[in-house]
């Protein structure tokens, strides 16, 4: 229902009222998948049959779904520390897999192995996609890794400038 909260009123109960229908007409299953179930319409609910929560992971999950991100071929850094990843950041199955992946992208742009480094500017980015800001209580010593890397960019590029006009 993500995509109708620009429809007002009327509109909305309109569009919701089409869906349902299209919905009991169709002979098949129907599969929904959320993890904002109060955005569900109270009418989509009262028409499903059966629901199936999957808790969020905890602290120990976390960190075993963080270590097994990684396909055996994967070349990974000794620094990497997969407790504190587990402990300090509370995040789905999804979100920890696109930060991993994004991990590996970043590792592969470098020609490098996937080091703390490349998990915590993800894991930064995964934060802030889901609207919070990365703070020292939440990356502790890693803190510096999650800020923006812009400015190592502006000086790498001042000296190259540099070196260049001498």
């Amino acid at each position: 229902m993500k995509l109708l909260r620009f429809l007002q009123g009327g509109e909305y109960r309109s569009v919701v009222a089409y869906l349902l229908q299209k919905t009991e007409e169709y002979e098949g299953f129907v599969i929904l998948a959320t993890n904002l179930i109060l955005n569900i319409d109270d009418a989509f609910k009262g028409r499903m049959n059966y629901t199936i929560e999957f808790p969020f992971p905890d602290e120990q999950l976390r960190e075993r779904l963080w270590r097994g991100m990684f396909p055996p071929q994967t070349p990974l850094g000794d620094d990497l520390d997969f407790a504190f990843l587990g402990r300090q950041f509370s995040m789905s199955g999804g979100n920890i897999k696109n930060a991993a992946l994004a991990a590996a992208f970043l590792a592969a742009s470098e020609g490098s192995a996937v080091i703390m480094r490349h998990l915590i500017q993800s894991v930064a980015r995964e934060w802030q996609k889901l609207g919070k800001l990365p703070s020292v209580a939440d990356f502790k010593q890693y803190y510096a890794w999650a800020l923006p890397q812009t400015s190592n960019t502006v000086n790498s590029s001042a000296d190259a400038l540099e070196s260049e006009t001498s």
